[in-house]
């Protein structure tokens, strides 16, 4: 009789009893054969299986990491010291090893479980509700509680209370390593390059000492303020370098303000983009604090107001992204924003915030002739910014569709967060709650501005009830 003649017919037999236990069906725990070759072929089975379900839910073109290998032993490790930890609670160690045989065997099983946990999350509309999500997992673990528990109760011939306790741990552990302990897919998607050309390499040196003169031509290129006319100065800052979202939305934005807004000649742009590094200067510190400060000396305090928006990634610190590498550039926290506009001499302004937690942004800038626009919540994302996209969600809803049809900042901002609510609805995504902050002193004067407008361009509706308009009740909901 070959070796394999001995091992196969009793491995056999093992996973068919584990089959009755994985489903926590009664079964002979002296029809387990119990020995060091099953207890390693019972081993591999379940290795064998782990990678498998891995390759599957990895996309192509994979590539496999040998220190996936390490996370997976040390996930059996713990298996291993869960089952001795039940037989030590049992007092029962002689029975270690059929422990291990027993759970083993009920391991395929197992993971058909767990596939249909994960299609039901990966495919299903249930999986995009993060409670329903969790739900089910922790019907998942209640199952694998069961099988354990009817497991150890056949096996060890205990009382309830002790094995109910000891499945309890049993189980504990193996969520611990599940849960928290650090683990390393053993197959990873290798993504091709992209066939875009490769962008020129920065001149770091250039690009510096070329900064004050690329900024001097475009605040010399600034007209002054009209006596008698409610001028807007646009500034426009796109602070990712190797997202174009930005680059394309802040020009966009511009032009809408050009045309609709009547600031062409009052509008300048601060970007970090390797198109327009030589030609505009760069979304920073520095050249943003020196245009708020050429601002406030062109501006009347009395008539003018300064429209700033700002669109880059944001923190959960509440800090705007200046990124352009290889330049090492600081990001910008919302309480430095707000002590550059306070040391600008800029009365009104309107700041306009496109980035993840940017309601963060709202308190250090929240004055009475103030008002802040957000695409999110403090403690909230927001969403669009994808290379390939024209517009973040944020812009394409408030500058793109909202602001073409009214001359109402706050209208149009309404409007914009009714429509990025149904679309996150749509697209199943977690709310990003756009936040609003509009100043008493500010609400006065936003209609002289609108009237303004809506005579120079009549056929743009202006707003009838808003937060410039409504009543105090309203107006206080906008901030």
């Amino acid at each position: 009789m070959t070796s394999r003649e001995l091992v196969l017919p009793p491995l056999l037999e093992n996973l068919r009893t584990g089959l009755r236990i994985g489903l926590a069906r009664r079964f002979d725990p002296n029809s387990l054969h119990v020995d060091t070759r099953q207890t390693v072929w019972l081993l591999l089975i379940a290795f064998a299986l782990s990678l498998g379900f891995d390759f599957i839910h990895v996309e192509p073109e994979r590539e496999f990491n040998p220190w996936g290998i390490t996370s997976h032993l040390a996930t059996y490790v713990m298996f291993l010291y869960a089952a001795y930890y039940a037989a030590h609670l049992h007092r029962r160690l002689d029975r270690f090893g059929l422990l291990i045989v027993a759970m083993l065997a009920a391991e395929p099983v197992g993971y058909i479980f767990v596939e249909l946990y994960r299609a039901m999350v990966d495919s299903t509309p249930l999986g995009d509700a993060g409670w329903t999500a969790w739900g089910a997992y922790a019907l998942l673990m209640g199952w694998f509680y069961w099988v354990a528990y009817r497991a150890q109760s056949l096996i060890f011939a205990a009382g309830r209370r002790r094995t109910a306790f000891a499945a309890a741990m049993y189980v504990g552990v193996l969520l611990f390593d599940a849960l928290v302990l650090p683990h390393t897919e053993a197959w990873y998607t290798v993504y091709a390059e992209n066939d875009e050309p490769a962008k020129p390499v920065l001149d770091v040196e250039a690009t510096y000492y070329a900064q004050p003169e690329l900024l001097a031509t475009a605040l010399d290129g600034l007209q002054p303020q009209r006596p008698g006319v409610p001028d807007i100065y646009f500034v426009g800052v796109a602070g990712w370098a190797e997202q174009d979202v930005f680059l394309r939305e802040v020009r966009a934005v511009r032009r809408l303000f050009d045309t609709r807004f009547d600031t062409a000649g009052r509008s300048l742009l601060l970007i970090n983009n390797p198109q327009t590094v030589t030609e505009v200067p760069l979304a920073n510190a520095s050249n943003l604090q020196r245009v708020l400060r050429r601002l406030g000396e062109l501006m009347d305090p009395e008539e003018d107001m300064l429209f700033l928006y700002l669109t880059s990634h944001g923190s959960e610190e509440h800090e705007l992204a200046i990124h352009y590498r290889p330049l090492r550039l600081n990001d910008i926290p919302a309480t430095r924003l707000g002590a550059m506009l306070a040391e600008s001499s800029i009365r009104r302004r309107a700041v306009v915030i496109s980035a993840c937690y940017s309601g963060g942004f709202i308190p250090p800038l929240n004055d009475a002739a103030s008002m802040v626009l957000t695409a999110s919540a403090a403690d909230r994302k927001s969403f669009g910014c994808s290379n390939e996209n024209a517009w973040t969600y944020f812009g394409e809803a408030y500058f793109d569709q909202a602001l073409s049809q009214t001359h109402s900042f706050t209208a149009a901002f309404q409007q914009a967060a009714q429509a990025i609510a149904e679309r996150e609805t749509r697209e199943k995504l977690e709310p990003s709650l756009p936040q609003s902050w509009v100043g008493e002193d500010i609400a006065q004067y936003l209609p002289r501005v609108e009237r303004r407008l809506a005579a120079l361009r009549p056929d743009v509706p202006a707003a009838v009830a808003d937060c410039n308009t409504g009543s105090g009740a309203e107006q206080a909901s906008c901030r």
